[in-house]
C-alpha cells in the first residue's frame, strides 16, 4: 500500500537523515580529515566536554645505581581543558499549500527531499565557515575551530578550553613567519617546529592562494597525495608526510600578495595534529532530524516544519603539536 500523506514526511525523514550525518561531517577537509582518522565521537550527555591534558613532565624519571633511593614524589603533571557544547541546526519548512498542490504519492516525499537537501547544505556551508574562517567573524554561540586552536600570532594569548594561553605558555600553540618564496621550505620548518620524537603535525589547511603558490614552485616534481582524501574530493599534496589542502574560508583567502601580519594581509597555513583534536557530537544531536508525522505546525501558521539538529564542538589536548604559519611576504 501507498504511504498515506501523514506518514510521507516521517518516511522521508528515516530515509534521509542517516546520510546526513555522513554528509556533514564529510561536508568540509578539516572535519572529514579527522573523521578518516577516527577522530570523531559521539558522546552521551554531560554538562561540558573535557579533554585531559599533561602539561608538565614527569620530574620522577631518573637513572640510578644499586640501591639508590627511588623517587617516588607525587606529581601534579595533569589537567583538564573543558569545552561548551555548540548547537546548530537547520530547518526545512513547507506550507500548507505547497503541501496541497503536491498531494501524491510522491509529489510531498520529493518536496522534502528537495527542502531536507537544502538545509543540509546550509549546515555544510555554515560549519565549513566557522571551523576555517576568522575567529573575529564568529560569536560565543559558534564552535571553535583552527583559527582559535591554531593562533596566528607569536605569543598566542587567547583562552582555550578554559586554560589562558597568555599565563601557560605550555598551552600555546606554535608559530612561524614565512615568504612566497619560500613558502614550501617554510612549510617543512612549520612541521618540524611542531614536532617532537614520533609526534608531528598530519595536515594541514590553507585558503586558494598559498595552495596554488605551493603548487606552482614545485611545478615539473613528483606529486604526493593522499589518496583517501582524493577520494572525498578533497585535492591535496603531501609535505614530509602532512597532507596540505585548501579551503576557501581559511584567512587569506582572496590575497594575492601577502605583505603583513594581520588578518587581512597575510596567508594563514594552518598545520595540525588530528591525534590531539576531535569532533565530539552528542550521540541524540549527531544531526538528527526532529519533526515526524505531519511535521511539526507552527502555532499561527499554515506550515510543517522539520529540523536538523546538531550539538557537540571541536576540542583540543595538546597546543604544542600545531602550528601556524604565516606568510607575510
Amino acid at each position: 500500500m501507498a504511504p498515506t500523506i501523514t506518514t510521507i514526511p516521517a518516511v522521508t525523514l528515516q530515509q534521509i537523515t542517516p546520510s546526513i550525518a555522513d554528509n556533514v561531517t564529510l561536508g568540509n577537509a578539516t572535519f572529514a580529515f579527522l573523521r578518516q582518522k577516527g577522530r570523531m565521537k559521539l558522546e552521551p550527555g554531560a554538562d561540558y566536554l573535557q579533554e585531559p591534558i599533561q602539561w608538565a613532565e614527569n620530574a620522577t624519571a631518573q637513572s640510578y645505581t644499586g640501591y639508590g633511593a627511588l623517587d617516588n614524589t607525587p606529581q601534579d603533571e595533569l589537567t583538564a581543558a573543558t569545552y561548551n557544547w555548540k548547537q546548530y541546526s537547520a530547518a526545512a519548512t513547507m506550507s500548507g499549500l505547497e503541501r496541497l498542490r503536491n498531494a501524491n504519492e510522491h509529489g510531498v516525499i520529493k518536496v522534502w527531499a528537495a527542502k531536507l537537501a537544502m538545509a543540509e547544505e546550509g549546515l555544510i556551508s555554515l560549519l565549513d565557515r566557522h571551523v576555517h574562517a576568522s575567529s573575529a567573524t564568529k560569536t560565543a554561540d559558534d564552535i571553535l575551530g583552527l583559527d582559535e586552536f591554531i593562533e596566528n600570532e607569536v605569543s598566542p594569548n587567547d583562552t582555550v578550553g578554559g586554560i589562558a594561553r597568555a599565563s601557560e605558555a605550555w598551552w600555546r600553540n606554535k608559530y612561524k613567519a614565512g615568504t612566497v618564496a619560500t613558502i614550501t621550505q617554510d612549510c617543512r620548518s612549520a612541521i618540524r617546529l611542531a614536532s617532537e620524537g614520533r609526534e608531528r603535525p598530519d595536515f594541514g589547511i590553507c585558503s586558494t592562494e598559498p595552495f596554488e603558490a605551493i603548487i606552482n614552485q614545485n611545478a615539473g616534481k613528483q606529486r604526493l597525495i593522499n589518496q583517501a582524501m582524493m577520494d572525498l574530493s578533497y585535492d591535496n599534496v603531501v609535505i614530509d608526510g602532512v597532507t596540505l589542502m585548501w579551503n576557501r574560508n581559511c584567512l587569506g583567502n582572496g590575497i594575492t600578495t601577502p605583505s603583513a601580519t594581520g588578518d587581512g594581509t597575510s596567508w594563514v597555513i594552518y598545520f595540525g595534529n588530528s591525534k590531539f583534536l576531535r569532533l565530539r557530537i552528542h550521540q541524540d544531536r549527531n544531526f538528527s532530524a526532529r519533526g515526524s508525522g505531519e511535521g511539526e505546525q507552527p502555532i499561527a501558521q499554515d506550515a510543517y516544519v522539520s529540523y536538523i539538529l546538531f550539538a557537540g564542538a571541536m576540542t583540543l589536548s595538546n597546543s604544542r603539536f600545531q602550528c601556524a604559519l604565516e606568510i607575510i611576504g
